[in-house]
């Protein structure tokens, strides 16, 4: 007779059969080639050692049809409990069977020692630290289930991108974890829970060995389901012993080796309902099936009436229950999005993980959680949230949650790396060192998961206690190990959301520092350049009277070097500034030939000195725009045109021509007929500081130029690309957002003229004389401007050396117009100016800003402020002149 187990229907036992039935035909049971019985005997040593241990205390898992199984009667049943059942008849051995109430409990009351020997199970890592196991007797392939509603057949690689469901602990669910399958695991308690997430579509399938998943199905009630394939992997049950007692898993697997096929094949016809030979004739199988099929088709008929009834009740309730469970998944989901969006927010992780405890005690009213994190060395865990645990028991235990076997549920899961349920605090093991101090506050149960980083590092343990004992349900181990998982998920990532964050500081206090450093060089660099420059003008401008032929030769060389030396130092801060994102650039539309025409205007001198000839072929384009900011796009032109100079032969030329593209791009080329670029270094002329070095001797640069070019074309939202053949010439190709405007009759946007330093706004004849107060601390630079405006005849110059006492000679005289140095001592240059706008005597002077700082931001704050101009050091005295002129130009305009 076939055994009937609860709630297996025939037909769904018959095709659990068939299948059973081909996986003994096509491997054998077990098919696992083991010594004659006679060198599997059992030596003077082993019965020594089984009389010192007669009795084995064997703990089952309660639930594990049809393998093992405790049933109503706590009787143990299933084909491991037949297998004990040969072994106690050949072995001088009594198995004293342990009833636990989940596996869960088998495993603490295993490292515990109470328990002796398992009845199936497979071998992990976490269990060899504490059992060791026989060869399997007993193997079944896990299949792949879904739902109906896919058709197609499926295999683990099919499976990528999936969610699918595994039982945690068991044997598949290690194997996916160690063999990247690039599967996303659903770690279920049991195979009820995870059929029930298959069958409402929470997950996409679910692997588990077919003998369960058939009994479940049935015993659950689920008719939406069906096998799609194989997974490749199959169930090897053996038995486990204690790894302290080696003899008697010798001597267990001793006994294994004395069962015959016969007997092998006995307890799967018990249990399978078919008796598989090798030799089988298929005829055998296809006409008892048959008459099976028809029998039980007229017996299912004539009971079906009376059972409709029943099972549309039981259904009804299930449904119920199953609809409950379901918005109990879906309450839980809602409020872990929320959770999880919240770790973008500045929310604390104490705030996060709090959040997380409430939502899953508003599940269960009962629940009192916490959260354990484990401190640095790994060694102790410390309660980080426990928003409704007694205060007092939570001060008791504080330093005593030590990571370690018998440390109580948390201590004991974050060793074993596995859940740990209590169901009954006052009578575990595990609970020695702290059941005083839980039953004293009214906890009686305590369950605990371990919370995993995403490489599976123990970062803490997710903790659930209960005023009363009681074991967890299938649907409360879900909602303890989800909740677990998002702690993990919050935990690991605020933690890299502040390593991120402190990264970024630290990066930005680096970039600070070197902007302030630069911009301190800058200053330091450009005080003595000023004397340098300054002078070497004073000198060149007074020409043969002041200096011989060869002395203004020397000058040109020491203006020339001076001049160097700050195109060197300007373009180190354009590079700092942009690598630090502090350059801003403005777009507007500006017309390409007007620049150009400026930018050329300023490089001629430069062409003609080597013969180089410039062919402009866009003259003829008057309406030709790109988006750029006009400062920057002639900062860069100038670059580009001034390297094609420099780096061509005497007699060269340079051309530049445009073509129009698709989306509004405009292509400037640039293209020269100089030395040329070798191929292979085409690639780091971009780069900072390099230079082609057959190519640059004799002409000056560092090789910064073409990097902040580059850099400033991408910030405006260009491309940059070049082509070059070395004794040829090379073609710059600068594209930018734009459009042709040639047929439009808008009006072409004005743009401000370049000035040649040679150009001289003359002062306007008038008998009126100008005071001008210089306040600069620099003896120096305040002798320069001297000199230079003492050529200026209707100028009278006076000065101060801080300040203070030029604020007060600025009141005392109220000059004309007020040339003011920003670092000064006693009061700086702004807060002098913040005060001269306050004085109804001074706050229409003009006042202009000589400074060596020449941040764009110290420039832009100054004209903020009301600054008419913001010169910086070294301050060409020309120009200087020009603004004095233009000022005193537009007062006479004003006093006429």
């Amino acid at each position: 007779m076939i055994r009937n187990y609860p709630h297996f229907s025939y037909l769904k036992r018959l095709a659990f059969s068939i299948c059973v039935s081909i996986k003994i035909i096509s491997t054998g049971i077990g098919q696992t080639t083991h010594p004659d019985s006679s060198n599997a005997e059992l030596d003077e040593k082993d019965l020594d050692w089984i009389k010192a241990h007669p009795v084995i205390n064997l703990a089952p898992d309660p639930d594990f049809l049809p393998i093992e199984y405790l049933d109503k009667n706590s009787e143990y049943i299933g084909m491991a409990a037949d297998f004990i059942k040969i072994l106690e008849k050949k072995l001088p051995i009594k198995f004293n069977i342990i009833h636990l109430k989940n596996w869960e409990e088998v495993l603490s009351e295993s490292m515990a020692r109470k328990v002796d020997m398992w009845g199936a199970a497979t071998s992990t890592p976490q269990r060899l630290e504490y059992m060791q196991f026989t060869e399997s007797y007993l193997e079944l392939p896990a299949v792949i289930l879904v739902r109906k509603n896919i058709a197609e057949s499926l295999t683990l690689e099919n499976l990528k991108g999936m969610k699918v469901s595994v039982i945690s602990g068991y044997g598949i669910h290690d194997y996916l974890k160690e063999n990247n399958f690039d599967i996303e695991l659903d770690v279920v308690p049991d195979v009820g829970t995870g059929l029930s997430k298959v069958s409402f579509g929470m997950v996409d399938a679910m692997i588990v060995n077919n003998a369960m998943a058939t009994y479940y199905i049935e015993k659950i009630g689920i008719t939406n389901l069906r096998v799609a394939g194989t997974s490749g992997y199959t169930y090897r049950w053996g038995f486990a012993t204690r790894n302290d007692w080696p003899e008697l898993n010798q001597i267990i697997q001793k006994g294994i080796n004395m069962i015959d096929e016969d007997e092998k094949k006995m307890i799967y016809w018990k249990w399978v309902g078919l008796n598989v030979d090798h030799s089988i004739n298929p005829m055998n199988i296809i006409v008892p099936m048959s008459i099976a099929l028809t029998f039980f088709a007229i017996v299912g008929i004539l009971i079906y009436n009376r059972q409709l009834k029943n099972q549309v009740r039981l259904r009804t309730n299930e449904l119920q229950k199953e609809l409950t469970e379901r918005r109990r998944y879906e309450k839980s989901l809602v409020g872990y999005n929320e959770i999880l969006e919240t770790m973008a927010t500045g929310k604390s992780i104490t705030e996060i993980l709090c959040n997380l405890i409430l939502l899953i005690q508003s599940q269960y009213s009962e629940m009192i959680c916490s959260i354990l994190l484990t401190e640095k060395n790994e060694e102790k865990l410390v309660i980080a949230v426990a928003p409704d645990l007694p205060v007092a028991y939570r001060e008791s235990i504080q330093d005593t949650i030590t990571i370690g076997p018998n440390e109580g549920s948390s201590g004991t899961a974050a060793f074993i790396n596995e859940s740990v349920m209590v169901s009954d605090i006052s009578t575990s093991s595990l609970w020695e060192k702290n059941r005083e101090s839980a039953l004293l506050h009214g906890l009686k149960a305590c369950w605990a998961s371990p919370i995993h980083s995403n490489k599976s590092k123990i970062l803490g343990v997710f903790e659930v206690y209960y005023k009363s004992p009681r074991e967890p349900s299938s649907d409360e181990l879900e909602l303890i190990r989800s909740a677990a998982h998002i702690a993990g998920l919050a935990i690991e990532g605020k933690k890299h959301g502040t390593e991120l964050l402190n990264a970024k500081e630290e990066a930005e206090n680096a970039n600070q520092a070197k902007s302030e450093f630069l911009a301190k060089m800058s200053h330091e660099l450009r005080t003595p350049l000023n004397a340098i420059l300054g002078f070497g003008e004073l000198l060149q401008d007074g020409g043969k009277d002041a200096c011989s032929e060869l002395q203004l030769s020397y000058i040109r060389l020491i203006i020339d070097a001076g001049n160097h030396l700050l195109e060197l130092v300007n373009e180190i801060l354009d590079l700092a500034r942009v690598e630090s994102g502090k350059l801003e650039v403005s777009l507007k539309s500006i017309n390409v030939k007007s620049s150009i025409d400026e930018v050329l205007l300023l490089m001629q001198p430069l062409a003609e000195n080597k013969n180089i000839i410039i062919n402009n072929n866009l003259s003829n384009f008057n309406k030709l725009y790109i988006n750029a900011d006009p400062f920057r796009f002639k900062q860069v032109i100038i670059n580009f045109i001034s390297n094609s100079i420099k780096y061509n032969n005497d007699g060269g030329q340079v051309s530049l021509s445009h073509e129009l593209k698709n989306k509004g791009k405009i292509v400037l080329n640039i293209t020269d007929t100089g030395f040329g670029i070798p191929s292979d270094k085409l690639d780091t002329i971009f780069e900072p500081f390099k230079r082609l070095e057959n190519s640059c001797s004799g002409i000056e640069g560092a090789g910064i130029g073409l990097a902040i070019s580059k850099r400033l074309i991408e910030l405006m939202h260009g491309t940059i690309s070049v082509e070059s053949t070395v004794g040829i010439g090379s073609r710059f190709s600068l594209e930018f957002n734009g459009e042709d405007m040639t047929n439009s009759t808008s009006k072409p946007v004005s743009h401000a003229k370049i000035r040649k330093p040679s150009e001289i706004i003359e002062a306007v004849d008038s008998d009126k004389s100008y005071v001008v107060l210089y306040i600069e601390d620099n003896p120096v630079n305040l002798k320069l401007v001297k000199l230079s405006l003492k050529r200026m005849q209707n100028v009278k110059l006076i000065s101060a050396t801080d300040g203070l006492s030029g604020l007060e000679t600025a009141i005392e005289t109220c000059p004309d117009l007020i040339l003011l140095d920003i670092n000064l001592p006693k009061m700086n240059g702004l807060d002098v100016f913040r005060n001269l706008q306050k004085n109804k005597k001074t706050v229409t002077i003009p006042v202009i800003a000589l400074s060596a700082d020449a941040m764009q931001d110290d420039i832009s704050k100054a004209i903020e402020m009301g600054f008419h101009s913001y010169l910086t050091k070294p301050m060409k005295l020309k120009v200087l002149k020009n603004t004095i002129n233009e000022i005193f130009n537009q007062k006479n305009i004003e006093d006429s």
